[in-house]
């Protein structure tokens, strides 16, 4: 901000920035607050968590059986990079397989699956 101001910046538009800025700081300490309330208010359900998870991956399971093309769509989605086959030397026809992938989107709305996310600037709503 100094180096703006001395080469002559329009101070305007600096302060606007700058007060941008502080909205965008206090509206995200709000929503901190606010996903804290929803922590406190549901506690993490872990064997529901797991019954959710399970039911989940026995659909997909079924539907790779079922859809061989939808299935390869959802292992791309779920891979991070590439995986890498490696043929086995000691036992013939077998392979071993390494790579990296995220359960983020298989997870989505598993955890808090009943929270209605509110617009910006309200406090987030709790089912009842």
């Amino acid at each position: 901000m100094t180096t703006a101001l001395a080469a002559g910046g329009q101070l305007k538009t600096i302060l606007d920035g700058i007060k941008d800025r502080e909205r965008e700081r206090e509206q995200c300490r709000k929503t901190l607050a606010g996903l804290d309330r929803m922590g406190e208010a549901m506690p993490l359900d872990l064997q529901r968590l797991e019954v959710n998870l399970r039911a989940r991956l026995t659909d997909w399971h079924g539907l790779a059986k079922r859809s061989v093309v939808q299935a390869r769509q959802i292992v791309r989605k779920l891979l991070v990079g590439r995986l890498i086959f490696r043929r086995m030397p000691e036992e013939p026809k077998t392979y071993e397989f390494t790579g990296q992938g995220t359960l983020e989107r298989l997870m989505a709305g598993t955890v808090l699956p009943n929270v209605l996310v509110s617009p910006t600037g309200f406090e987030p709503v709790l089912p009842a």
